[in-house]
């Protein structure tokens, strides 16, 4: 079987995501309370100044070009630490 070209580049991205909860807490507890770091590597499907599109999966519906996306996150830029596009 012939595969496809992949129209996406691979994208490694570190990123501090905000934590919260809704229970009562003191000061003290709250204090110590730090984003959590996430690391996402994925397919590069969309990009602007505020924000990138990410998704892990790829479908080729005809088998010749992506027709739908799975496990699709978008990141706010602003929140990234560091990226890189994997060749």
């Amino acid at each position: 079987m012939k595969f496809p070209k992949n129209p996406f580049p691979k994208i490694e991205v570190w990123w501090l995501d905000p934590q919260s909860h809704s229970e009562w807490t003191e000061l003290s507890n709250m204090e110590l309370e730090e984003p959590a770091l996430c690391h996402t590597i994925g397919f590069l499907v969309h990009k602007t100044k505020e924000r990138i599109v990410i998704a892990s999966d790829l479908a080729y519906g005809d088998h010749k070009q992506v027709d739908s996306y799975g496990s699709v996150i978008t990141i706010p830029v602003s929140i990234i630490l560091s990226s890189s596009i994997k060749l």
